[in-house]
């Protein structure tokens, strides 16, 4: 079975990592997301809003496939990158956010 959110990704500003960054924090978030994708089948994410400061993707995956949500973590991590679920979309491996 597939499962498909929507997420809002950012910069975290206690992220000494993202405080470095010279990237805009939607290019870090994007290349988060083409590393997710490539680490498991089944996994995919079409941007539904890509501005300096915030990306907004849908993502897909199934819904056996537990690791999904700590390798976004770890990743969106290592670039200084937060993310939060946008409500009204699926639940899928996070936190809930109200968009802005």
């Amino acid at each position: 079975m597939i499962s498909t959110s929507t997420w809002r990704f950012t910069r975290d500003g206690q992220s000494p990592s993202g405080f470095l960054s010279r990237n805009r924090a939607s290019t870090d978030a994007l290349s988060a997301l083409y590393r997710w994708q490539v680490l498991a089948e089944n996994r995919s994410f079409e941007v539904t809003l890509d501005e300096d400061q915030a990306l907004e993707a849908a993502l897909t995956t199934t819904i056996d496939d537990i690791s999904a949500g700590s390798q976004l973590e770890a990743l969106c991590s290592e670039l200084g990158i937060k993310r939060g679920q946008i409500q009204n979309s699926s639940p899928c491996f996070g936190t809930s956010i109200t968009p802005s």
